[in-house]
């Protein structure tokens, strides 16, 4: 699971104080995917993935929509002969520092998936009834027509989910349903269940490399728990507004 890739010589779309631990180099990025072509794996697409086809490889997503998903991650996967889904919020397309509806069709064209991230980006397990119906199945509906076809799958922001969101996105027509949860996945996982590995700033190519082997991944698990402990102390102090962010 990746998000926004820090270009040389730009401003990125994350900004503000802090630590950004999901704005990677693309330096990183292209290090990464020419690592998974070497330890013979293909980089491939949630819809590739999920035909389980026995052939080594590393499903490839991109969360939220950002301008460098079309400029720059395509580039890097086009040219390995990778595939990828780019789950794309639809409220902020066209907006600075995010796709715009050209780019969204473009990638479509380039031959890669484009999956729905919600419309505004809500933590979907704190959004009423007739919100959640707007976020999930309004989006899918937008992005279809922005793209003239089906949009098949769905992921939560933040990774957060229950079992209300579940039966909305099932409802909403979606094929499958990813979150945030560190684990592989195999033809027993149920499709709304599948989890996957935030590639953060910190990872290192030996590291990145014993995660795409199903090595390494409790690692990643404790660091999890450690944010998610941290996440439910500040979300017990945050106002409703604060969720969307």
């Amino acid at each position: 699971m990746y998000h926004e890739l820090l270009l040389p010589g730009q401003a990125p779309a994350q900004v503000g104080p802090g630590p950004r631990p999901y704005l990677l180099p693309l330096a990183s990025f292209r290090a990464q995917m020419r690592t998974v072509r070497a330890l013979g794996f293909r980089g491939v697409s949630v819809t590739d993935a999920l035909a389980f086809s026995g052939q080594p490889s590393v499903c490839v997503t991109f969360d939220d929509g950002y301008a460098s998903d079309w400029v720059a991650a395509a580039e890097v996967l086009y040219e390995l002969g990778f595939g990828a889904t780019f789950y794309v919020t639809t409220g902020r397309i066209g907006t600075p520092g995010y796709v715009s509806r050209a780019d969204v069709r473009a990638l479509c064209r380039s031959g890669f998936e484009i999956g729905c991230h919600t419309a505004t980006h809500p933590w979907l397990t704190q959004v009423p009834g007739a919100q959640l119906a707007r976020e999930i199945a309004g989006s899918r509906a937008f992005l279809a027509d922005v793209l003239g076809r089906q949009v098949r799958h769905f992921a939560c922001p933040g990774g957060r989910y229950n079992a209300r969101v579940l039966a909305a996105v099932t409802a909403a027509g979606y094929e499958s349903c990813v979150n945030s949860d560190r684990h592989s996945n195999g033809p027993e996982t149920s499709r709304f269940a599948l989890g996957r590995v935030a590639v953060t700033a910190d990872i290192r190519l030996p590291e990145f490399a014993e995660i795409c082997q199903r090595r390494a991944l409790w690692r990643r698990e404790l660091v999890d728990r450690l944010r998610g402990a941290v996440k439910g102390v500040i979300e017990t102090h945050l106002p409703v507004a604060a969720w969307a962010a």
